[in-house]
């Protein structure tokens, strides 16, 4: 009862955040249409960084509706009750073999599995997704901070004479 209370409340906090943020990068791309000054290097990262956080959201949803999916179709209670029998099994000193399930446990394990491959999938997609958004953040971080670099290097560049002037001045 305590784990069904506590996926609830994950899966509940999942679809609000995803909602929540997907509604926020929406919102980013539709002021992104008065794109004012800004560079079409900045314009196409803000405008890819949306579309990665909306499909971000969308695994989201899509990670607590397979999860919804595992707690409604009652698939951890038959892998329970397959262990069950494990445990019964090595509690006797008996191996526990494929052989002694049958058809419809095997068949329940089966789908188990896939559906399992299927939400790590899901998963890895979305930490990629994460990734993806954190290296594009240090591009872009990268690219402004060389910028400021050159343009501070520039602008030293043309002080350097007037102050070599001042400097000889005081000498």
């Amino acid at each position: 009862m305590f784990e069904l209370v506590i996926g609830c409340v994950f899966i509940v906090l999942l679809l609000t955040l995803a909602g929540w943020f997907g509604w926020q990068q929406v919102q980013s791309l539709r002021k992104l249409r008065h794109r004012g000054q800004m560079s079409p290097e900045d314009f196409a990262y803000f405008r890819r960084q949306c579309y990665r956080r909306i499909v971000g959201s969308f695994l989201t949803v899509v990670l607590a509706l397979m999860f919804l999916g595992w707690y409604t179709l009652g698939f951890g209670s038959s892998l329970d009750r397959i262990s069950d029998r494990v445990d019964e099994a090595h509690a006797r000193g008996q191996p526990f073999r494929e052989t002694d399930l049958n058809e419809k446990e095997k068949a329940d394990l089966a789908f188990n599995w896939s559906y399992l491959m299927v939400l790590l999938l899901v998963l890895f997609a979305w930490i990629g997704i994460a990734c993806a958004d954190i290296m594009a953040i240090r591009r872009y971080g990268m690219r402004h901070r060389k910028r400021i670099r050159e343009d501070r290097l520039a602008m030293l560049r043309r002080q350097l004479p007037e102050w070599q002037r001042e400097r000889g001045r005081r000498e």
